[in-house]
C-alpha cells in the first residue's frame, strides 16, 4: 500500500477523535467516546457511551487510463445509555432524554 494510501482505520481513528473533543469533557454529553466495539460495557464504564466502528469499503477508479482510485469507507456510531434504575431515580424518560 502506498504511502499516501488512506485506509480506513485511520478515517475511523480521526472520526472518533473528533467526537472525543467535540463530546466529551465538563459539561458536555459523553462520558467516553471508543474507536472500537468494546465487547463487554460495564456501569463503571459511564453513559452516554459511544463507539465508531467501522462496516465497508468501496475503491473505484478515477478517470480512465489513470492509477487513482476514489475511497469510500462507511462508519457505524452507536450510542449506549444506561438503562433505567428507578432505586436510583433514573427513570425510562431519562434514558430517551439522553439519547436525544
Amino acid at each position: 500500500m502506498a504511502a499516501n494510501t488512506v485506509n480506513r482505520k485511520t478515517v475511523r481513528d480521526a472520526f472518533a477523535a473528533l467526537l472525543v473533543t467535540a463530546l466529551t469533557g465538563t459539561g458536555n454529553p459523553v462520558y467516553a467516546v471508543y474507536n472500537y466495539l468494546k465487547g463487554v460495557i460495564t456501569i463503571e464504564d459511564g453513559s452516554p457511551l459511544v463507539m465508531v466502528t467501522s462496516s465497508g469499503t468501496a475503491r473505484q477508479r478515477a478517470g480512465i487510463g489513470d492509477v487513482r482510485w476514489n475511497s469510500y469507507f462507511v462508519l457505524e456510531v452507536f450510542t449506549f445509555v444506561r438503562d433505567a434504575d428507578a432505586a436510583n431515580s433514573w427513570t425510562e424518560q431519562n434514558v430517551e432524554d439522553t439519547l436525544d
